[in-house]
């Protein structure tokens, strides 16, 4: 089951204490019936929804930094190539809005981004950010280097913006290398909709897989998240806003 957790909150915010029933939760393929209805049948546009998402993780994030000290904030975003890393663009641009100190790694190649993604990508730059791309090449120190600061200041978020709902089997090698340093940071981290390794619909672990300490899924929870494994990888569990009306959820 999941447990509400004791804040004064008023948003849907859970604690992974034992599986829940797969039944009321989202298959992947539900996920993106719900997509594609809140874009066709509802013309709510796919750029407006990603904006959405991102903010509201944003939101979520500094809910969670220790109050009194967002002074010391900074945030380091994991993006891969889909529109997960869209959502990760559309928080690092919020953040820097905030004056935040941000670093965004690029978990492949800038050609291979595209659509809303590479739209959010194109607004990063423009700005004074920090935007990488990853090198597989590089050792666990300079992986690790890489990850530790954000303009001067030490990170104390991770953000897995790197795969979202549709993606199945092992993470690839940049991937598995980035995940391995941010699960051995100290920083605290969040998964967008899931963690990077995490099976949306079995709930299986990939190695590696990202150990959120607070997981921002979009629309409702999914069907892994009622699995044996689930709480070992999404933390505090969260329903975020993305603007699309609940008639979108399709159960049969």
């Amino acid at each position: 089951m999941l447990r509400r957790t004791a804040c004064a909150d008023p948003l849907n915010e859970y604690q992974l204490q034992h599986p829940i029933p797969s039944q009321l939760l989202l298959t992947r393929q539900q996920c993106r019936d719900a997509d594609a209805t809140a874009i066709n049948k509802f013309n709510i546009p796919s750029i407006v929804l990603m904006e959405n998402a991102g903010r509201s993780c944003v939101e979520r994030l500094m809910w969670h930094h220790p109050q009194g000290k967002l002074d010391e904030l900074a945030v380091l975003v994991l993006c891969g190539p889909g529109n997960n890393g869209g959502d990760g663009f559309v928080m690092a641009r919020h953040l820097y809005n905030q004056g935040v100190p941000v670093k965004v790694v690029l978990l492949a190649a800038v050609e291979s981004y595209s659509g809303d993604a590479l739209a959010n990508l194109n607004s990063l730059s423009r700005l004074r950010l920090n935007v990488i791309e990853f090198d597989s090449n590089w050792k666990d120190e300079k992986v690790d280097s890489v990850f530790s600061k954000a303009k001067r200041r030490s990170v104390n978020w991770i953000v897995d913006a790197m795969l979202g709902t549709g993606a199945k089997g092992q993470p690839r090698s940049a991937m598995a290398k980035a995940i391995r340093a941010a699960n051995r940071s100290g920083a605290r981290r969040l998964a967008v909709d899931i963690p990077t390794g995490f099976d949306c619909d079995t709930g299986a672990l990939s190695d590696p897989t990202f150990r959120a300490d607070l997981t921002c899924t979009f629309i409702d929870q999914k069907t892994g998240f009622g699995s044996d494994t689930a709480a070992e990888v999404l933390g505090v569990v969260t329903v975020v806003d993305i603007g699309a009306p609940s008639e979108i959820i399709q159960i049969d």
